[in-house]
């Protein structure tokens, strides 16, 4: 499918508004110890809907994803943490895992007016006209995109829509991020290199969930074909299957994705004040 923090030596929050509770992430911590544990997520200390992801010794403090209030399913606005699953599942689906006293002088999850303008930053995906998936490097456990890696090791990694492959054409060779193709999403149990963009009708039951739990990963997005045409990408969230659709504007308008709308031809501009009119004539569009 929203910044999420490439570097790891300055802290840096995430704060948003969604179904009325505040997404407060940060990266990375220093109250957490993640020396001598593997890379992967393990239970928040006192929040059962956050979790802790350790990746090259480094803390990060993650929210589970929100959702609407509900006495049984989600009292707490948010789905909770549950380690055997390494997922978040609705509360009557789990139970809490944390078991200490939050200290005073750490930052907690705090309710926001539904009205909140605050927004998350994201990372768009390595399309410049897009930001159609949420990014692999927000997510614990995976290499940080432009650190080094080791071609040897035969090791891919992803989440949702993207992937992370060690470019050896780099020198030295680093972890890069990558799309994966139209309709397809990283399955981690796709190969036994770390996983496979894949059809998603072929991912576990566990993984399914935690797509579908995350807000950022079923995202709608639109997408440009060209600078001046007619047509456009278009997904729409939290779809079954996976569909991107081929939609058009009306004759004599383009699809701007800046815009996230049609404009008349000549007043789509691509800099330099050129604008898309004297190509709309040239193929005919109007």
């Amino acid at each position: 499918m929203k910044a999420f923090y490439l570097t790891i030596a300055v802290a840096a929050f995430a704060v948003y508004a969604d179904a009325g509770v505040a997404i407060l992430e940060k990266h990375p911590i220093d109250w957490y110890d993640c020396s001598g544990k593997a890379d992967g997520n393990y239970v928040h200390p006192w929040e059962c809907t956050r979790f802790i992801s350790c990746s090259g010794g480094i803390a990060s403090e993650r929210d589970c994803a929100n959702c609407d209030i509900d006495p049984v399913r989600c009292p707490d606005g948010r789905t909770v943490y549950d380690p055997k699953v390494d997922a978040c599942l609705w509360a009557d689906e789990t139970t809490c895992n944390a078991s200490q006293t939050p200290p005073t002088d750490i930052p907690t999850t705090t309710t926001v007016g539904s009205n909140s303008t605050e927004a998350p930053t994201t990372p768009s995906n390595n399309s410049t006209s897009t930001d159609n998936s949420i990014t692999t490097t927000q997510r614990p456990g995976l290499p940080i995109v432009n650190t080094t890696c080791d071609p040897l090791d035969c090791e891919t990694a992803g989440y949702c829509q993207n992937y992370m492959m060690c470019d050896e054409d780099q020198t030295p060779p680093i972890w890069v991020e990558k799309p994966c193709g139209t309709d397809l999403v990283w399955n981690p149990n796709g190969s036994p290199h770390g996983g496979n963009c894949d059809l998603w009708s072929n991912l576990d039951a566990v993984t399914n969930q935690t797509y579908r739990l995350d807000p950022n990963c079923l995202r709608c997005f639109w997408e440009e074909i060209g600078d001046c045409e007619r047509d456009y990408w278009y997904q729409a969230p939290d779809l079954l299957t996976r569909t991107v659709e081929r939609v058009s504007c009306g004759a004599g308008l383009v699809f701007s994705f800046k815009e996230k709308t049609c404009l008349r031809c000549a007043e789509k501009d691509l800099g330099s004040g050129n604008t898309c009119e004297a190509q709309c004539k040239a193929n005919g569009n109007i």
